[in-house]
């Protein structure tokens, strides 16, 4: 008996380590012609300084948020998009693992993840839901901020991801940006 929960132990913490690693490997998890390994910002500097741009940018003065660290299992990307001025238009927070969403109901977890976020009114938001063969998503862009959050679901192969991204883009363009964002996403 002792043998086999010291078994168990271990093949939960080697599971453990393995559901860590992958997490810590977005790109070997999905891929996204917006998210290239060559724009991995894992620089503090680097990326306060770009998160300032975008705000000042999208509000004419600098941001007061600044981060004191990358954490260790952080994923930061710039993001850029071809028809916008400037072509660096986001920073893009990625967590992504490959636990089996396929089954869960998506909506109800996309509420909880919404009213996790709600801190105002909800007319000051846009939320929508994307739909497809490979992916159950959606997001919520907190006008004020220019801040994008979004969940998705593995449909056609498990995965999931939950992701910030600060956007400099006007919002009749972002709607339609993060929607294109959104639908490249594919899971390996």
């Amino acid at each position: 008996m002792i043998k086999k929960i010291i078994g168990l132990t271990i093949t939960l913490f080697i599971g453990s380590l393995t559901l860590i690693a992958q997490q810590q490997q977005p790109l070997n998890l999905i891929t996204n012609s917006y998210i290239l390994p060559q724009n991995r910002i894992t620089d503090l500097d680097s990326l306060n300084s770009l998160q300032n741009l975008l705000y000042k940018l999208s509000f004419g003065e600098d941001n007061s948020f600044q981060y004191d660290e990358i954490p260790e299992n952080a994923f930061f990307y710039s993001i850029f998009d071809k028809t916008a001025n400037p072509k660096k238009v986001g920073v893009l927070d990625i967590e992504c693992n490959l636990n089996d969403f396929r089954n869960k109901n998506f909506d109800a977890g996309f509420k909880s993840f919404v009213n996790g976020y709600m801190i105002d009114d909800v007319n000051k938001y846009s939320i929508n839901t994307i739909k497809n063969n490979d992916i159950n998503a959606g997001y919520i862009w907190y006008r004020a901020s220019n801040t994008i959050y979004m969940l998705i679901y593995g449909k056609s192969k498990p995965g999931y991801i939950s992701a910030s991204m600060d956007v400099y883009l006007t919002p009749d363009k972002l709607d339609a940006f993060v929607t294109d964002f959104i639908t490249q996403i594919k899971f390996k």
